[in-house]
């Protein structure tokens, strides 16, 4: 994915992505299989990336997975969401959990009452609620993805410098 960045950029290609990802956990696992330290090489090509980035959330987009997929963190240039965006399922019971530690620890059925308060929070949490804190300029319908694109590409035409002249770099140097 690194090396596909960093081709694009110098080809001045847009970067589009469409994310479905629902993260992934640091663990000595990932330390093992080295997930972390590639990833680490993607976040600093997205952070030197000069074209512009189009993000598409289609489902999940979560922690580290969601940064490396054009979170708003890299400035991308739109961000929109499907409406089947939602919270990890994962996620939401964590969130239960946590919030809610005293009303579980009363309940008779914890694994019940945990279960209708995970239901209530994805009750709660709809697409436009959920792209409102991620930072997402709209929710779309799927099928106009590909117009809401083609524009936001010609929007950005300007933006793309001809192949063969460098890119200007973002002020970061590699030193």
């Amino acid at each position: 994915m690194a090396h596909f960045i960093n081709l694009c950029d110098a080809f001045s290609i847009p970067l589009v992505f469409l994310v479905d990802v629902p993260g992934f956990v640091g663990s000595v696992e990932a330390e093992r299989s080295g997930l972390i330290r590639h990833s680490g090489k993607v976040l600093y090509e997205m952070a030197h990336a000069t074209v512009p980035i189009f993000t598409v959330v289609i489902r999940k987009a979560y922690g580290l997975g969601f940064m490396v997929m054009g979170s708003r963190s890299y400035r991308p240039n739109l961000v929109v969401a499907w409406p089947t965006q939602s919270s990890v399922e994962w996620g939401l019971k964590v969130q239960s959990r946590s919030c809610y530690p005293e009303e579980l620890a009363k309940a008779e059925d914890r694994e019940k009452r945990r279960a209708e308060l995970t239901e209530d929070l994805r009750k709660r949490h709809t697409a436009r609620r959920i792209a409102r804190s991620y930072g997402v300029d709209d929710v779309i319908d799927p099928r106009d993805t590909r117009p809401v694109l083609i524009q936001a590409i010609r929007m950005m035409a300007d933006k793309l410098r001809p192949v063969g002249i460098p890119p200007k770099k973002r002020g970061i140097t590699p030193w």
